[in-house]
């Protein structure tokens, strides 16, 4: 595994500890002059996590070869449950697609 590659999967183990201090806020709103709480609430994440999914930081780095198509992907791109990162075994959501067909 390239330093490239350790660097990115070191920001996604960074995000995924972050969005575990995701919290979920009750929201209120007026009706009619009632206080009604709604019925899901707002979820608040860190700034931290914010800029690591919404970012550059990850997306911008190509540098996982999809095992199938040979195409340079980023994280994000990848079908990572069934990457074997280990093993530097990387397959993309498009080649997943296309070899689940109508099972998908």
């Amino acid at each position: 595994m390239t330093n490239e590659m350790m660097e990115v999967l070191g920001l996604v183990e960074e995000m995924l500890k972050e969005k575990e201090k995701t919290v979920n806020v009750p929201h209120y709103y007026k009706k009619n002059g009632k206080l009604l709480r709604r019925s899901y609430d707002d979820t608040v994440y860190t700034e931290r996590y914010k800029e690591l999914f919404y970012g550059q930081e990850i997306r911008s780095k190509k540098v996982f070869k999809c095992c199938e198509c040979g195409c340079m992907k980023d994280y994000f791109s990848l079908e990572s449950w069934q990457c074997d990162f280990e093993a530097g075994s990387f397959i993309c959501h498009d080649c997943y697609e296309k070899e689940m067909g109508e099972d998908l």
